[in-house]
């Protein structure tokens, strides 16, 4: 496996609304490996026998973060989110924003009195770049409305990978990957990375509208470490990647769970009350599509760091293929 590209994916910026970076460096990627793409209308990147697919595999290239709102007085920068983070996770972190200038780093911290609770409201929080007024924060080339994330962290050891940004950068990495190495993958089939999951679109459904094909594979990662609800039934990291039955209309369409029932591929569980606005609408959501997720197990959920097993991001890149012969057969 190219490990290398891992790394490089995972420290571009790409929060939702500011993902150019991404979407450029996918479409370099392609290039290189000469296939024909373009970057539709809404930005997503198409790549493949779009015209004549059956099978369409989509990976969403946006991941959360956060904007600031407003440049105060004394230098620090009051925020908001971007996608589904929650306040507690940007409390006492490294942080970085996306300016002209480049990456600026700081950090994130709250402004109650010391306590042990988890904070939970985002006007708690402030971000520090080390100024001590508003007009040196703007000469460091910080303005309101740009948008940063966790600080960029990236390292690896025999078996596992520890980066800031997993979700989505697995998906896009075997996806890349698996072109590379077995290029007739896209025989029939498309791939599209798209950029609006975070804001709970799902480019992945929308597409569907567009290019009806008959199978729709969404890459993702699924968190291992806690459960959403205790009616989750979920498997653990050392399970291997899974499809997962998931938020609020997870019953998938029966044509594609007999198909999928040859897979030996462990299922995942996640109740109709975990996720019933940010998850797709699986069962047939134009007439002819019938959508599923297949995802990557993870520790860790839209925080400063997650860690995967080597072992399943290379299981993850091979059940592409067995999937594909299984819905195409």
């Amino acid at each position: 496996m190219n490990w290398s590209l891992l790394r490089k994916l995972s420290e571009i910026h790409s929060v939702t609304g500011d993902t150019r970076a991404m979407t450029n460096f996918i479409v370099v990627e392609l290039n290189k490996l000469g296939v024909l793409n373009f970057v539709n209308h809404f930005g997503t990147v198409i790549a493949g026998d779009y015209r004549n697919a059956k099978l369409m595999f989509a990976a969403h290239i946006d991941q959360v973060g956060f904007q600031i709102t407003k440049i105060n007085p004394d230098g620090t920068c009051s925020i908001l989110p971007i996608g589904w983070v929650f306040p507690n996770r940007l409390d006492h972190v490294p942080i970085y924003v996306n300016t002209l200038n480049g990456f600026i780093l700081g950090a994130a911290f709250h402004k109650n009195r010391l306590k042990a609770e988890n904070i939970d409201r985002f006007s708690d929080l402030f971000a520090f770049f080390g100024t001590t007024s508003a007009e040196d924060t703007k000469k460091l080339g910080l303005s309101e409305g740009d948008f940063g994330s966790f600080k960029k962290e990236y390292w690896e050891n025999e078996t596992s990978i520890f980066s800031s940004g997993i979700d989505n950068i697995v998906s896009i990495f075997v996806l890349l990957e698996e072109i590379r190495q077995n290029p007739s993958i896209l025989d029939n089939v498309m791939i599209a990375f798209h950029n609006d999951e975070e804001m709970q679109d799902h480019g992945a459904n929308s597409l569907s509208y567009e290019y009806a094909v008959e199978y729709c594979c969404i890459l993702d990662y699924c968190p291992v470490s806690n459960q959403f609800e205790a009616e989750d039934i979920v498997p653990s990291i050392h399970e291997g990647p899974f499809i997962v039955y998931r938020g609020g209309s997870h019953i998938l369409h029966e044509d594609l769970r007999q198909k999928l029932s040859k897979l030996s591929i462990p299922r995942a569980f996640i109740s109709n009350i975990t996720l019933p606005s940010l998850e797709p609408q699986n069962f047939q959501n134009n007439g002819v599509t019938k959508a599923f997720n297949y995802c990557i197990p993870a520790m860790g959920y839209h925080g400063s760091i997650y860690a995967v097993l080597k072992k399943n991001i290379i299981d993850f890149q091979a059940h592409l293929r067995v999937i594909k012969q299984i819905l195409l057969d």
